[in-house]
């Protein structure tokens, strides 16, 4: 045999056993090169409302996540992560398609009204050419896609629900969390389907620690010093309270509220560990990426407020980042740098190897090359009103600017922005600069096309003359409370909130003067109908409600056509067909309910008659999706 020979034989033995030994071990394989051995599954997880300073592995003085604690052991922890948005319909379409800017994704309220909630800054809008949905690209990729969660916005038949081959629900009710629910349905599914070997793509939103906070053994677990009754007082004042502020709160219930928080918190932590526990059952963690994050954070008394939304302080954006893959991501990494939550849908398509289509493109970056260098990441962080850097925190409020020592000032307390004009002026530049572009792609993706779906607007409403109705500080009881609580104020009162908008027609308070409600819609073919609150009656007839009204000031008022009852106090209007021209809706209305009952206007509902084909960049309908990864799979690429 000669030399030449016995060194192929020789080369092609040990080829063969080095093929061999990666494939029975792949996680030594070097760099990223397993990727072509197997794909990961995925859960990803969302704590709605979870806050990272309120983690155990973040830092925080109580044990709050053991669970999630151990998970982030054997990955990641990314310990400034932060949240492009304050609130769910903000920030979980960017977190879906890593954008600084996005569209909503919901329909909200659709499952109580039947019609998805919009706004005239919103109707116009669509997704832009080069956005794509992180679930969408997962399942034309071969991927089972598949959501559980107890969130309302987030139905089967909404744009986002759409994206998912399955959509589990499960009923929110202020009584009990769903955790055992969902966690229990997570681990059904995947002991079905384990065998067909198709990697799955696990959506997991769960409500809590949002509130309210319903009793748990957990609550007690973290205040294992207060007594029951105290306990319950706090909760109690909380589900009670007229409004969004800690005034009244004393500090020590407001320490009990931040437990009730963390007891929610740790209800959630103890089923996601169940979940981890049956992954490792079922020979399955080790092939399974897992990520935990949220969507925002919570105002715990901070800040004026209890609950979310508003301008963008850390207690609302910084959240949490955990992620866990034993084949790319080493044991115990704490990543110090910058990261943002646009970064996680890159960071996904990376450990899948997935490839993005040509046409499509994301804001974010994929994470994996900081994972072995902890101390890089960005320089700054943003959300469409705010720059956060290491040391500043820059904010604009409307027409005001905000600025953050945040090195001296944690809890961005004192606005420095007046005492340092030229470092307001560049961290303004430099937000501008940054932003600008995204804000132009996302402005430019326009429609001019009538909506395929019926929406409603409230607080989208203009009404005038202004002088005639009486705004009020956002309430929180219940219509009969607020209307009692109203008797010497106008006959027309607004409570002028962007979630509980409501408008009160008082005849006892006097005659309601006639009043115009506007807004800009796309032209089209409407039937319009007002939704109308009737709490201490129950009209049937439309002379009953004495609601007068006509769109043009040319034709006489008139009554509307028929009632539809929702509930006992729900009532839906019928006022006709309407045409709007010139992106503009305009409706006078003359209340004179009869014997002075009091009404509350909620909404005004357009559902669209004859709609218009969709443009190009509006969200696919399902069987479309359903189609396109058919042909796909015909090409030979699923």
């Amino acid at each position: 045999m000669s030399n030449k020979r016995f060194a192929l034989i020789l080369l092609s033995d040990l080829t063969a056993a080095s093929i061999l030994f990666f494939v029975l071990f792949p996680g030594l394989l070097p760099g990223r090169s397993h990727r072509i051995i197997r794909r990961p599954n995925v859960i990803f997880i969302v704590l709605d409302a979870a806050r990272a300073d309120h983690f155990s592995c973040y830092g925080y003085k109580k044990i709050t996540t053991p669970n999630i604690d151990k998970i982030a052991e054997r990955g990641a922890v990314f310990l400034n992560n932060f949240s492009p948005g304050t609130h769910t319909l903000s920030s979980i379409p960017r977190l879906l398609s890593s954008r600084y800017f996005s569209i909503n994704l919901f329909q909200h309220d659709l499952m109580r009204w039947g019609s998805r909630w919009e706004f005239p800054e919103t109707i116009f809008n669509r997704m832009d050419d080069q956005q794509i949905l992180l679930p969408e690209i997962i399942a034309n990729n071969g991927y089972r896609v598949i959501a559980f969660h107890n969130h309302g916005c987030c139905l089967p038949n909404t744009e986002l629900g759409k994206t998912f081959d399955q959509d589990y629900y499960c009923f929110v009710s202020k009584n009990e969390p769903k955790d055992e629910q969902l966690i229990s349905g997570i681990i059904s599914w995947i002991e079905k389907n384990k065998a067909s070997g198709q990697p799955f793509f696990i959506y997991y939103h769960i409500m809590s620690p949002h509130e309210p906070y319903p009793q748990k053994s957990e609550d007690h677990q973290i205040l294992s010093e207060d007594s029951p009754a105290v306990i319950e007082a706090v909760r109690d004042k909380f589900h009670q309270r007229e409004k969004d502020t800690p005034d009244g709160w004393s500090k020590e219930e407001l320490r009990i509220l931040h437990g009730l928080y963390d007891g929610n918190l740790l209800h959630s932590d103890r089923w996601i560990g169940i979940l981890d526990e049956k992954l490792h059952e079922l020979d399955l963690d080790d092939n399974t990426l897992m990520i935990i994050t949220s969507d925002h954070g919570e105002r715990l008394g901070e800040h004026g407020s209890l609950g979310h939304a508003g301008p963008p302080w850390d207690a609302l954006t910084h959240i949490p980042l955990i992620m866990r893959y034993p084949h790319l991501i080493p044991p115990r990494i704490q990543v110090s740098g910058f990261t943002e939550s646009i970064d996680i849908m890159p960071t996904i398509l990376d450990i899948c190897n997935i490839p993005i289509p040509d046409n499509k493109a994301m804001d974010g970056v994929s994470l994996l090359s900081i994972i072995h260098n902890p101390q890089a990441g960005k320089k700054a962080v943003f959300t469409d009103s705010s720059i956060r850097t290491d040391k500043y925190k820059y904010i604009i409020d409307g027409k005001s600017e905000l600025l953050y020592d945040l090195e001296n000032d944690p809890g961005e307390e004192k606005n420095i922005a007046s005492h340092n004009p030229e470092l307001t002026m560049n961290m303004g530049e430099m937000y501008q600069k940054a932003i600008a572009p995204y804000q132009k792609r996302f402005n430019e993706a326009k429609t001019i096309s009538t909506p395929e779906f019926s929406f409603y607007y409230s607080s989208g409403l203009n009404i005038t003359p202004n002088n005639r109705v009486e705004k009020i500080e956002d309430i929180r009881n219940n219509s009969r409370a607020s209307i009692e609580n109203l008797s010497d104020r106008k006959s027309w009162v607004l409570n002028d909130h962007k979630v509980r908008w409501r408008l009160f027609c008082l005849p006892g308070n006097g005659t309601p003067p006639p009043i115009t409600l506007s807004a800009n819609i796309p032209n089209g073919k409407y039937q319009i109908s007002i939704l109308v609150e009737s709490p201490l009656s129950s009209p049937c007839s439309p002379a009953e409600f004495g609601l007068l009204y006509r769109f043009d000031q040319k034709t006489p008022f008139q009554l509307p056509g028929k009632v539809n009852t929702i509930s006992q106090d729900y009532h839906y209007l019928d006022l006709g067909e309407g045409w709007i021209r010139n992106t503009n809706f305009s409706m006078e209305m003359n209340f004179h309910p009869p014997d002075n009952k009091p009404y509350i206007i909620r909404h005004v509902k357009f559902a669209p008659i004859v709609p218009i084909a969709r443009e190009a960049g509006q969200i696919p309908e399902a069987d479309e999706i359903r189609k396109r990864r058919d042909s796909l799979k015909a090409l030979g690429y699923l």
